[in-house]
């Protein structure tokens, strides 16, 4: 996945897309971050992780920015996050997220919910928001 992004990175200049160029920049100097901080390459959930945290970070700086009424930066916002969102996996539609809580509590009787919560989230791998697997884990 780490070859694809930087491969994109030169395609995005090739084509002065300016945002994707700066957003896969800013997302390759996270796993070079990281890479540097763990001395070693990063596996495929690792880089994953880095996307959804990046992703999450562009959430916040559009719900923030539309509280202060900046929509131009909300929308620059919006368009980076398409950016990461092409590289995640797929999320899971409501229902296949309702069915998997429910396949988790069959396979675990007497769960907590914050156990329930972290498990979910490990088989998502992080793709899921986390409101959506609270809302799913109160509703099963």
């Amino acid at each position: 996945m780490e070859t694809k992004i930087r491969e994109d990175y030169v395609s995005a200049m090739k084509a002065k897309d300016a945002v994707k160029k700066t957003t896969l920049s800013l997302l390759i100097s996270a796993i070079d971050s990281q890479k540097k901080t763990s001395k070693r390459d990063l596996t495929e959930d690792e880089i994953v992780k880095i996307i959804s945290k990046e992703a999450k970070k562009r959430n916040q700086s559009i719900e923030a920015y539309t509280i202060g009424n900046r929509i131009e930066l909300a929308e620059k916002e919006e368009q980076e996050l398409l950016v990461l969102e092409s590289y995640l996996p797929t999320a899971l539609t409501y229902s296949e997220l309702l069915s998997l809580v429910k396949a988790t509590k069959e396979e675990n009787p007497g769960i907590h919910e914050g156990k329930l919560f972290g498990l979910i989230n490990k088989e998502t791998k992080g793709t899921t928001k986390a409101e959506d697997i609270k809302k799913a884990i109160a509703e099963s």
